[in-house]
């Protein structure tokens, strides 16, 4: 007999760290969410999940995981396939030579 499992087991934890009020490792799970979307080049999903990771982590007072978040969340706004550096970038020369 098999059982299906709606979502994927991230989805189903973060669905149960939520229902248990773990908000830290809820965060967490929503932060990996985020990687494991970007390095699959999904970043419509990466920007669902981190801004999510973020403000988990900011309501919490957690700098490390904020600062994590919204780290990844710059990565993901700057496509990895974009030729033209981030707008924040100072050194051009270096966004020319890649």
């Amino acid at each position: 007999m098999t059982t299906e499992w709606e979502g994927s087991i991230p989805e189903r934890a973060l669905a149960l760290l939520t229902a248990a009020g773990d908000r830290a490792s809820a965060g967490a799970v929503l932060h990996q969410l985020g990687l494991l979307a970007q390095e699959q080049g999904d970043y419509e999903d990466a920007e669902r999940h981190l801004p999510l990771a973020l403000k988990m982590f900011e309501d919490l007072g957690d700098p490390d995981g904020s600062a994590r978040a919204l780290g990844q969340l710059g990565r993901s706004a700057w496509r990895p396939t974009s030729r033209s550096p981030p707008r924040h970038c100072s050194n051009w020369r270096f966004w020319r030579r890649h």
